[in-house]
C-alpha cells in the first residue's frame, strides 16, 4: 500500500496514506484529498479550530448526521472527543471520523467503490489509528524499541539475525505492512532456523496472519523469552509455532477498525478464527480474545499458561533466553535521556516513595505527561483503588522509544507495596501499553530484588524479592 505520511501543514493536521494507491493529492480550503487515478476511492484530510466550549466537534457531527437523500448512515459512534460516521453515499461506501484534541478538530474521511472495496476498509481502519495534529508524527518516526531490539545481528526490517545464532531469528517490533516479505528474506538468509522470538506490541491483523501461515508451514518453534511480550496479532504468531514457550508475556483481544463495515470485520474474524483453529488453539483462549474489548489486553497468566497448555512441545530456553547482545540487567534511565540515546533497549526506572504519596504526582514529576497520567489511571485504579502509595512503596517503569517523539515513554508501569513485618514487596498493579496506544492491565513483570537504601529509616532491612499477590 506505501503508507506514507502526509502533512496539511496549513491546519496542522497529518496522517498516513497509502500513496501506491493514492496517487493524486489535491490542497484546498480547509483540507488535502488523495485519490486514485481514475478517482474511484478518494481520503480527505482537513483541521478545524475548536475553541475552549465552542461545541465546534458537535456542530460537524450534526453535520455527519444530517439526514440526505443519498446517503445512509450504517454505523454511527458518539463520543465528547471523537465521533466515527459509516455508511453508503450515492453508492459507494464511506468512514469519517472528527477527533478533537485541545485546539484542533481534526477529520478523516475515506469513499470508495465496490472495486476497492477491500482496500478501501483497511485504508478506513488505519486511518482511525494514525492521523492526528502534525506535531505528533515525526518526517522519520522513531521506531517501537522492544527488549529484543538491542540483540547484535543483521537487520531485515522487524526482524534480526542474531549473531551467532544461525538457527534463530528474532521479531522486534511492531507488525507492518510488509512483515511478511521481511521475514520471507531473513528465512533466505537463514535457511536452517528453527525457532522465532518474539517481542512485539502487535499491529496489522493481515500481517500478523501471513506470519503465523509461514511460521506454521516452515514448522517453526515460537518464544517469548522473559521480560518480553507479545500482544495482539503477535500472538496468531506466536500460536502458530510447532513448539511454542511463553514466559514473558501473551496478550489477546478483539480486532477492532472503528466504522468500518460489519461484513468485513466478519471476513477478517472469520481469517482470525480459521487459522486459531488450525493452530490447534483451546477454546478458552479464543474466548478471552473475543471477550476482550480492543481498548483492553487479556494477558494470560502463568496459571492460565499452565491450565490451557499454551506453551506445548519441546524448546531449549537455556540457549535461548538471552542470545548474546541482549540487555539483560537494569538500567537507571537519566532524566535527560532520549529515545536517541537508548533506541536498540529499553530502559528502567525504580522509584521508592519515603512517605505516603499520590502516585500520579509520582509520575508528574518523573518524566510523566498529564495525557500519560490521564491514560495510565484507570488501568491502575483497576487492580490499586488508591490514589496514594503508602511509605516505602515502589513505582517500577519500563521506558522505551516512541514511533512519534524523541522522549522515551512508558512501556509498562509496576506498582508495589512494602510490607514492613515480613521485609517482602507485595507487587499491587501492572498497566502495559498496547499496539492501540492505550494502557491496559497487564502481567507483574520478572520478578527483581529492590534496593534497601532508598527505604524510610524505619523500614530498613535487606534486599527482598518482589512478590505476587
Amino acid at each position: 500500500m506505501g503508507m506514507q505520511l502526509e502533512r496539511f501543514p496549513q491546519e496542522g493536521v497529518a496522517a498516513y496514506v497509502p500513496r501506491n494507491v493514492l496517487t493524486v493529492r489535491t490542497e484546498g480550503e480547509g483540507g488535502v484529498s488523495f485519490a486514485t487515478d481514475d478517482g474511484s476511492m478518494v481520503m480527505y484530510l482537513t483541521g478545524y479550530d475548536n475553541p475552549a466550549g465552542s461545541g465546534s466537534l458537535e456542530q460537524r457531527a450534526v453535520e455527519l448526521l444530517r439526514p440526505s437523500y443519498n446517503r445512509t448512515v450504517t454505523y454511527k459512534s458518539i463520543k465528547p472527543d471523537r465521533i466515527v460516521v459509516s455508511g453508503r453515499q450515492a453508492g459507494d461506501a464511506y468512514y469519517s471520523v472528527l477527533t478533537a484534541d485541545g485546539d484542533k478538530i481534526i477529520g478523516v474521511s475515506v469513499i470508495w467503490g465496490n472495486e476497492y472495496a477491500s482496500l478501501g476498509a483497511i485504508t478506513a481502519t488505519f486511518a482511525a489509528s494514525y492521523s492526528g495534529r502534525a506535531e505528533y508524527f515525526e518526517e522519520n518516526p522513531t521506531e517501537v524499541s522492544t527488549g529484543l531490539a538491542a540483540l547484535e545481528g543483521e537487520r531485515i526490517g522487524r526482524f534480526i539475525l542474531p549473531k551467532d545464532e544461525p538457527k534463530v531469528i528474532v521479531l522486534a517490533g511492531d507488525i507492518a505492512t510488509g512483515a511478511m516479505l521481511d521475514l520471507r528474506r531473513a528465512l533466505k538468509a537463514r535457511p536452517d532456523a528453527t525457532t522465532l522470538l518474539l517481542d512485539s506490541i502487535g499491529g496489522s491483523v493481515n500481517e500478523g496472519l501471513l506470519l503465523a501461515h509461514a511460521v506454521a508451514d516452515r514448522g517453526l518453534a515460537t518464544y517469548v523469552p522473559a521480560d518480553a511480550g507479545c500482544y495482539s496479532a503477535c500472538a496468531y504468531v506466536f500460536f502458530a509455532g510447532k513448539a511454542r514457550a511463553a514466559d514473558g508475556s501473551l496478550g489477546v483481544h478483539q480486532i477492532y477498525g472503528d466504522g468500518v463495515s460489519v461484513s468485513d470485520a466478519q471476513a477478517v474474524l472469520s481469517d482470525v478464527l480459521d487459522a486459531l483453529a488450525e493452530f490447534d488453539v483451546p477454546q478458552a483462549v479464543i474466548s478471552a480474545m473475543l471477550r476482550t474489548r480492543p481498548d483492553q489486553m487479556h494477558v494470560f497468566t502463568d496459571d492460565e499458561k499452565d491450565l490451557l497448555q499454551l506453551n506445548r512441545g519441546s524448546i531449549d530456553r537455556a540457549n535461548l533466553a538471552a542470545p548474546e547482545g541482549a540487555s539483560g540487567g537494569l538500567t537507571v534511565m537519566r532524566k535527560n535521556s532520549t529515545a536517541e540515546d537508548l533506541a536498540s533497549q529499553r530502559t528502567e526506572r525504580i522509584l521508592t516513595v519515603r512517605e505516603p504519596t499520590k502516585w500520579a504526582d509520582l509520575m508528574l514529576t518523573n518524566g510523566f505527561t498529564a495525557r500519560m497520567v490521564e491514560a495510565i489511571t484507570p488501568a491502575i485504579l483497576g487492580q490499586y483503588p488508591s490514589a496514594t502509595l503508602p511509605a516505602g512503596a515502589r513505582m517500577r517503569i519500563l521506558f522505551g522509544a516512541s514511533r512519534t517523539s524523541e522522549v522515551l515513554i512508558p512501556y509498562r508501569v509496576s506498582l508495589y507495596t512494602h510490607d514492613q513485618d515480613s521485609g517482602e514487596d507485595r507487587h499491587m498493579a501492572t498497566v502495559a501499553l498496547t499496539d492501540r496506544g492505550s494502557y491496559v492491565a497487564g502481567a507483574e513483570p520478572r520478578r527483581i530484588d529492590f534496593p534497601t537504601e532508598d527505604l524510610p529509616p524505619s523500614m530498613g532491612g535487606k534486599s527482598n524479592r518482589a512478590k505476587s499477590n
